[in-house]
């Protein structure tokens, strides 16, 4: 015990907040409990650091992750517990570098290994022809790489994904694209959400999939994508409805997790 406590004495200068966790009426095995705590809140921020260590989206003060119709309720709503339009990424709380209130704002961006990936939004209002929403990609210059147009869910609404398809350019790694989802609700100014996208490499070998996975590389799209696709094609599977849960948890998007998926085709 002497020993044990000469090391932690040692250490302090170097760590005082581990040294806070010492205590010397504790019983051993919940010292190292608190220890194994520690590590892993220690491990857990290296991965956040790992996957923040990218540089950062340009103008990442105009993105948006939701946004309600304003009561322009002429089209119809499938939902009235989740009525935003709702994109799937993360969100990263950027702090504003000319403020010296140190005030944050929120970027929503995300990273893809595909060259063509999927993009996944909840749309609580049911598409037509006359209530329709607008997809649109272009590159860090504003120029437009896609678009498309999302008119035939009818009298369904829930999550759906819209994949750049085969005749389409690939994203370029490295390079920095704007999307954002137009919806108009039979009037001619939209209500939208966007984001940041930016295919990268798979930078480390991993076996996990799901939140792990996102958790590991900082990757988004591949697994939302897998899940997605694995629950249209089963959608009674209680495991792939758990770890759905748990991919949009870690994002902080659990109120959309019980939200039907709809099938677009490719």
């Amino acid at each position: 015990m002497a020993l044990a406590l000469i090391c932690c004495a040692s250490y302090e200068p170097t760590a005082q907040a581990k040294s806070t966790v010492v205590n010397e009426q504790a019983s051993s095995s919940i010292s190292l409990l608190t220890n194994s705590n520690i590590l892993l809140s220690q491990t857990q921020s290296l991965l956040v650091a790992q996957r923040n260590k990218r540089e950062d989206p340009p103008n990442t003060g105009d993105t948006d992750r939701k946004a309600g119709a304003s009561g322009r309720r002429i089209c119809p709503v499938g939902s009235e517990t989740n009525s935003e339009m709702t994109a799937l990424v993360p969100i990263t709380q950027e702090i504003n570098g000319q403020d010296e209130s140190g005030t944050t704002s929120e970027v929503v961006w995300g990273l893809t290994t595909d060259e063509r990936p999927t993009f996944w939004f909840y749309v609580p209002y049911w598409l037509t022809s006359k209530c329709y929403a607008e997809f649109v990609l272009e590159d860090e210059s504003g120029t437009e790489v896609y678009k498309t147009t999302l008119t035939d869910s009818q009298d369904a609404h829930g999550v759906v994904g819209i994949k750049l398809p085969a005749t389409e350019a690939k994203l370029e790694k490295g390079q920095w694209y704007q999307w954002k989802l137009l919806y108009y609700p039979r009037v001619t100014t939209p209500i939208h959400v966007n984001g940041w996208v930016q295919r990268v490499e798979l930078e480390q070998e991993t076996s996990e999939e799901g939140v792990a996975f996102y958790e590991q590389t900082g990757i988004w799209y591949e697994p939302l994508t897998k899940l997605a696709q694995s629950r249209i094609e089963d959608p009674e599977d209680e495991e792939l409805k758990a770890e759905w849960e748990n991919l949009l948890k870690a994002v902080n998007l659990e109120a959309i997790a019980q939200e039907p998926i709809l099938d677009f085709g490719d």
